[in-house]
């Protein structure tokens, strides 16, 4: 699975297109807008979406070795789409290991049988996984860090 079938390059984001982004919250909140805008959500979607989110990350950490993955099932998706934020500080994720996250990819899952959902989930979650993943998305600029994550997939 290539993350550009999940993640389009139009929700693709980094600090230095959004200069006002600070916080766990500020960023979820902002990238899960631009998902429901571009899924067209209604006040309702969004806002059922918005509590599944804090639901969800308050049951347990969604980050691990500098990535964050907080990922919600949305009954009302047709389809996996993902938006993803590089702040330009690392941000505190209360991740099990305690480093903060350089890379947060928001992943909304579809009503789809459970074992689809989790293979999706794994997939992404084996691909952010990847060592030095963070370093090589940091050290290049938004469209080649843009390129480089969409052209990854899972072996």
């Amino acid at each position: 699975m290539k993350l550009s079938r999940i993640f389009p390059p139009f929700l693709f984001f980094s600090f230095a297109d959004h200069p006002d982004m600070s916080g766990k919250w500020n960023i979820l909140d902002f990238l899960l807008k631009q998902v429901a805008e571009t899924q067209q959500f209604s006040e309702y979607e969004y806002s059922f979406a918005l509590d599944l989110l804090k639901s969800r990350e308050g049951l347990s950490p969604t980050a691990h070795q500098s990535c964050a993955l907080p990922h919600i099932h949305v009954p009302f998706l047709k389809a996996a789409i993902g938006a993803v934020y590089i702040p330009d500080n690392p941000i505190d994720f209360s991740a099990l290991d305690k480093q903060p996250v350089e890379i947060i990819a928001l992943l909304l899952l579809p009503d789809s049988s459970l074992r689809r959902r989790m293979t999706t989930l794994s997939a992404v979650a084996k691909i952010l996984n990847q060592t030095n993943l963070s370093a090589e998305l940091v050290s290049r600029s938004l469209p080649e860090a843009r390129e480089y994550f969409l052209s990854l997939e899972n072996s």
